[in-house]
């Protein structure tokens, strides 16, 4: 964590205005999260783990929610930019020189979404901000709205790629989402998009894809008022399925998949039954 300002245009700004108050609060938690270039890793664990410690230790799955919503959120408004370098998964505070002034800045470790290193070279934008442009060396398909975080590199020249929504590759949002700011109640019988679900099976193919969607329902469909509307199920959704397979990370960081065993083949099967119960609604 990192000592940060926040500049009176802050409280000023319209774009802020337009965030409920704990997303603001999340947004200055980043802030002095990420590194001097504005770039930090894109793991949730490691976000919640400096930024709000004693919520986390003392009701882990409520923050880890909150957050995660709080962060979509930060992206679908344009204020960080998700994207994954080098195979790493990265974050990046948008228009980081004009939101914070670092005397003497630290060497990056890992690259901005522009691909630059290094806080006084500028930023070019326009890299990442038109989903008609990749970053990456590989063949992914950018989808709109993506293009607002980044991170620190290394001295090579890596390969980045922007992801929507959240780390990993997400499919894009629909064109037609709500675009009311007031969201709406989880409908009934809903289900994740096929492209969802089979991204998530490919992300985290550890994980029980239909036991995580039926507590998901169950749980969204009984919370009162304001806060059971969201504007993107499928965000929350995919969101919810990131923080049931952090938890079963060893300890080096890199997911548990191990050996194929039974109870993996079954939590493969149970990703494609959902998919199958979907196809015959």
């Amino acid at each position: 964590m990192r000592i940060r300002s926040t500049k009176p245009e802050f409280w000023r700004s319209k774009t802020i205005a337009q965030l409920d108050w704990d997303v603001r609060f999340v947004l200055k938690g980043i802030e002095a999260y990420v590194d001097d270039n504005g770039v930090g890793k894109d793991d949730i664990a490691l976000i919640a783990s400096d930024v709000f410690p004693r919520d986390l230790s003392a009701r882990a799955s409520e923050t880890l929610a909150r957050l995660s919503e709080a962060i979509l959120t930060l992206v679908q408004q344009g204020l960080i930019v998700r994207y994954v370098a080098d195979g790493e998964e990265l974050l990046y505070v948008d228009k980081w020189a004009d939101i914070q002034r670092v005397d003497k800045p630290n060497k990056g470790r890992f690259p901005r979404p522009d691909g630059t290193m290094e806080y006084a070279q500028p930023v070019n934008r326009d890299s990442y901000r038109n989903p008609r442009e990749t970053l990456a060396t590989t063949s992914e398909t950018l989808a709109p709205g993506t293009g607002e975080q980044g991170n620190r590199g290394t001295e090579e020249s890596p390969s980045l790629t922007l992801v929507e929504g959240g780390s990993g590759g997400d499919p894009a949002v629909a064109a037609d989402a709500a675009d009311t700011r007031r969201g709406h109640r989880l409908p009934d019988n809903w289900r994740p998009s096929p492209d969802t679900i089979a991204a998530m099976r490919q992300q985290f193919p550890h994980v029980d894809l239909k036991a995580i969607h039926d507590e998901f329902t169950d749980y969204w469909r009984g919370v009162p008022g304001a806060k059971g509307r969201k504007l993107d199920w499928e965000g929350t959704w995919r969101n919810r399925v990131r923080e049931i397979a952090g938890r079963q990370r060893a300890p080096n960081g890199h997911t548990v998949i191990g050996k194929p065993t039974q109870k993996a083949l079954g939590w493969q099967a149970a990703g494609e039954a959902l998919l199958a119960e979907m196809e015959n609604q």
